[in-house]
């Protein structure tokens, strides 16, 4: 996945925040310092990012339009940050690379294979 703009990730906070399928009046209703100009366009962003999907087809009082929910849960979206800066912000890739493999150790989702997986590919090599 790509990386979020400090706006895009407000306009993610807004949508994890409301916990349901939303249309942009609600997002703007929810987040009043947004602007439909700055939101419409992002939402397309955000998609082809795959942070949203389409939920349906909704109705405010004077449009109709995509009603959005999130792709990716805000826990998942810090860990993926998570491991990101542990690349980014190391001083060399291999400190980064052990760094990333470090905090993907400690978060939830490892799986049991993975270990094993990594053995054989340092013993390829």
């Amino acid at each position: 996945m790509y990386g979020l703009t400090p706006r895009e990730e407000q306009i993610m906070n807004t949508i994890w925040n409301m916990d349901h399928p939303c249309l942009i009046s609600e997002i703007l209703k929810a987040s009043p310092a947004l602007k439909r100009n700055t939101v419409a366009p992002a939402l397309v962003v955000l998609e082809n990012k795959g942070y949203l999907k389409v939920d349906s087809i909704g109705k405010s009082y004077t449009r109709t339009g995509k009603a959005y929910v999130a792709a990716i849960s805000k826990e998942a979206y810090k860990e993926q940050q998570a491991f990101l800066n542990a690349i980014s912000q190391s001083r060399d890739t291999e400190t980064g690379v052990l760094d990333f493999l470090a905090a993907y150790v400690k978060s939830e989702n490892m799986s049991a294979e993975f270990p094993q997986r990594i053995r054989e590919i340092l013993e390829h090599y």
